[in-house]
């Protein structure tokens, strides 16, 4: 900073008669013993390079002096109302300073080559006897604008130039021009003031000229959160390489400080554009060399390029084939692609991302999005593993081409649509599976309602292989893809069961975290028989082992039994299940898959009625049975069993919506179930001595994805009716691994 010190001693004596009215801390003759002097010096700073003028702001002077308790004790209004000295009773002031006009009004701010306005102030302390010497430095509280214009812009246009300055919000040249906002018209370097309104917190400028062979050169732009005080430089330079030929650096001086300049730098931005071609539009490329432009005001520090966020190249020392970098200059970089490098990017919509910094700080991204023809790849957002479609797209920049997509599944079956108009050039097709009705040889015929299968080879399932592919004209464009996986968040939990903390080989079934069982304590009898951990097959499982007890007289079958969901016994004469547990439902599976060993005996025990009639007859072959349900449920469902007929029995695979009125916990979506009626042959197993088993699910409702906070339900039972204590009390069942199959 560059204080401009006007050197006027203000000796402010304080005469007698200077006042009308006498004041306590103003002296009168004779009381110099109590008093002591002041000589004041007033200086104005400005910044570095600010023109002296012919403006003198010391012919605009007020010098107030305050007391201790902020009392107004005298006041000077121009340089030849001051005293030569000043004396004042001892004690503490304040002194401030005003020099220099502002033009502003109460609605209007003010601009001015020349007026400006100095502000400051001193508190000091006059001790008996001896004479103070106060120095008050006054700062420029105005927000000042240097324009320079850089030599090349003279050499270019001659004369035909000038830049506005404006406090407005846009620039306006007919509000400029009438004056009704506060502005300023710069033809050569200068420095201009403006006085502001404290909501006037933008400056906006225009740059124009005339070249003697390109013509008008205009350009405009903004100077946003005004400080006042503060300074604001305006650099202007030509150059041959820029886009519209003119840029402006802009500088912000900060004035504040006391000591010294604190300058803060708002750089240019760079250009990038494209060779030809808007940069901003979508670029539809068949074939040629595309090239890019980079153009900085300052030596070019770096230059980068990223591609759909992933690719990045460093445009200063890459060698990529396709893509040749000129440096034409240390401001100039020219990016050319060739069909070579187009070649290696899919079809679709990709985005160039240039970025690009200098010496100066400037700085700039600039995206550039090139659209290429041909099939686009498959994406995850493609796949709908719930809905079981895959939507395919290509792109064609010939809007009467017919696009035929045909998707190939891996046994051969092959689906075949016409593509439909998506957006510019884009065409369409999903492709969805086809449900059937279905038959399920347990079911009852007639059973309603109706239950669907999908056909084969439709439509997608997870974590499967397909071809797929676009005729486009007389061109074919292929690809292959595998269905993504279903997420372990849909996994079957424990479904090994290898974990012997598990809750169903305990008797804590009150809560579980997926698996229960009806082990139970009563009578101080820890009943753990009817699911255990067995060793079988080389690895753990669950065995199911019935159990029957005779008490009072009353015949009890406890059936072997192992499902998703808790067990509470309320009383030592029932139990109740709360069948469900949640999956977070993403892949729809086309079947449950486990491995067991069963075996099963003739039904020995029978205790309650199934409309009417024992389930199964004495002396019959029991059964086995495991299902699965896909539901939609708001709450468990409760099955109490016991020496009482048993209530709220549900069977998924006669599930009737219309006439099961008391299932209120919500819809069944669909099942796969399995009745295992005879013991496990050796013709059957495998190497470990189980039976693969893999059960089709068969849908009540294709369309909903369950969301609610039950969601599946598993269970296995060595007696298919023990809830009415009927079977076989010798029944065994061995069950491991449990899966979805897609």
């Amino acid at each position: 900073m560059c204080t401009l010190r006007l050197h006027i001693l203000l000796l402010c004596a304080l005469l007698a008669g200077a006042c009308s009215k006498e004041r306590a801390d103003i002296p009168t003759p004779g009381a110099s013993g109590d008093t002591g002097a002041l000589i004041l010096k007033i200086a104005a700073t400005r910044s570095e390079g600010e023109p002296v003028t012919g403006y003198d702001p010391m012919q605009h002077l007020t010098v107030r002096v305050y007391n201790a308790e902020g009392g107004l004790i005298r006041k000077y209004t121009s340089r030849e109302e001051l005293p030569g000295r000043l004396e004042l009773l001892a004690g503490t002031y304040r002194i401030a300073v005003e020099a220099g006009e502002s033009g502003k009004t109460a609605t209007q701010g003010f601009a001015s080559f020349e007026k400006r306005l100095y502000r400051g102030e001193k508190e000091f302390t006059v001790q008996a006897g001896t004479t103070e010497h106060v120095e008050v430095v006054c700062k420029n509280v105005d927000t000042a604008v240097e324009v320079q214009f850089d030599a090349s812009v003279a050499e270019a246009l001659g004369e035909e130039f000038a830049s506005w300055v404006a406090a407005a919000g846009t620039f306006d040249l007919t509000a400029v021009e009438a004056g009704d906002v506060p502005a300023l018209r710069f033809t050569k370097s200068a420095t201009g003031y403006f006085d502001l309104l404290e909501e006037q917190t933008t400056l906006v400028w225009q740059f124009s000229g005339v070249h003697p062979e390109r013509g008008a050169v205009v350009k405009t732009g903004k100077i946003s959160d005004i400080r006042q005080p503060g300074k604001y430089r305006l650099e202007f330079a030509w150059s041959d390489d820029l886009p519209g030929f003119i840029d402006c650096f802009v500088l912000k001086v900060d004035t504040s400080t006391e000591n010294e300049d604190d300058t803060i730098i708002f750089s240019p931005d760079p250009t990038i554009e494209g060779d030809d071609f808007d940069i901003t539009k979508v670029q539809k490329y068949e074939s040629g060399l595309r090239n890019v432009r980079i153009t900085t005001m300052k030596p070019l520090k770096e230059a980068r390029l990223t591609i759909d966020g992933t690719a990045t190249y460093d445009l200063l020392t890459a060698t990529v084939e396709g893509m040749e970098i000129t440096r034409e200059s240390e401001t100039v970089l020219v990016v050319t692609f060739s069909d070579t490098f187009f070649g290696t990017l899919s079809a679709g919509d990709h985005t160039f991302s240039f970025s690009t910094n200098d010496t100066a700080g400037g700085a700039i991204t600039v995206p550039a999005i090139f659209r290429l023809q041909g099939l686009l790849p498959v994406g995850e957002a493609d796949c709908d593993l719930w809905h079981n479609t895959l939507t395919l797209r290509a792109v064609t920049f010939d809007p009467t081409a017919e696009v035929l997509f045909t998707l190939r599944a891996s046994d051969g079956t092959t689906q075949t649509l016409v593509g439909k108009a998506e957006a510019d050039d884009y065409r369409v097709a999903t492709f969805a599976p086809e449900w059937v009705e279905a038959t399920d040889p347990k079911r009852p015929a007639g059973q309603l309602p109706q239950i669907y299968r999908p056909a084969e080879g439709k439509g997608i399932f997870a974590g499967h292989n397909y071809e797929y592919s676009a005729q486009i004209g007389n061109r074919t464009f292929g690809a292959t893809f595998t269905a993504p996986a279903a997420p372990t968040a849909q996994a079957i939990p424990d479904a090994d069961m290898e974990n012997p903390a598990l809750s169903c080989f305990t008797i804590n079934n009150q809560t579980t975290d997926f698996w229960g069982s009806g082990n139970n304590k009563t009578l101080n009898i820890d009943i753990t028989s009817l699911c255990t951990q067995q060793p079988y097959g080389g690895s753990q499982c669950a065995l199911l082992a019935s159990d029957y007890a005779g008490m009072m007289g009353i015949n009890m079958l406890a059936a072997g039994n192992l499902f998703s969901g808790t067990f509470v016994k309320e009383s030592t004469s029932k139990g109740v299940v709360g069948f469900g547990k949640r999956l977070e439902w993403t892949a729809r599976p086309k079947a449950l898959r486990f491995r067991y060993h069963a075996t099963i005996g003739t039904v020995d025990c029978t205790k309650h009625t199934l409309n009417g009639s024992d389930p199964i007859p004495s002396g019959q072959m029991d059964k086995a049975r495991v299902f699965a349900a896909i539901v939609d449920w708001t709450a468990p469902r409760a099955v109490a069993s016991g020496t009482a007929a048993p209530t709220g029995t549900w069977d998924p695979q006669t599930w009737d919506p219309e006439h099961n009125a008391d299932q209120t916990q919500g819809p069944i979506i669909g099942y796969a179930s399995l009745w295992i009626e005879a013991s496990t042959s050796d013709e059957e197993v495998d190497e470990t001595g189980m039976v693969t088993a893999e059960i089709p699910f068969y849908y009540y409702d294709t369309e909903t994805r369950p969301s609610k906070a039950y969601t599946v339900v598993i269970s296995a039972s060595s007696n298919a009716y023990g809830d009415y204590m009927n079977g076989c009390q010798t029944n065994r069942l061995y069950i491991d691994d449990f899966e979805w199959v897609y």
